[in-house]
């Protein structure tokens, strides 16, 4: 199925998701801000990022474009 990738930092919301994606046969990589994320998005594109708005380290509308710029990069 599909490689996803959540980047929560409320631990508790992060493992809701997680366990039900991972039930419907998915793959999960769990991120708690976005510093991890864009190191493994470095590494490897998700085939969906579910991103919480409001990350201790960056708002999810920047994570957002970034995550748009680097997938265009990456394609080009």
């Amino acid at each position: 199925m599909a490689n996803i990738y959540i980047v929560e930092d409320d631990t508790n919301i992060q493992e809701i998701e997680a366990i039900a994606l991972k039930n419907s046969g998915h793959s999960v990589e769990q991120f708690d801000d976005a510093a991890h994320f864009y190191k493994k998005l470095e590494e490897k594109l998700p085939d969906l990022a579910i991103l919480d708005l409001m990350l201790p380290d960056e708002d999810g509308y920047e994570t957002v474009s970034y995550t748009h710029l680097r997938a265009h990069e990456t394609l080009a």
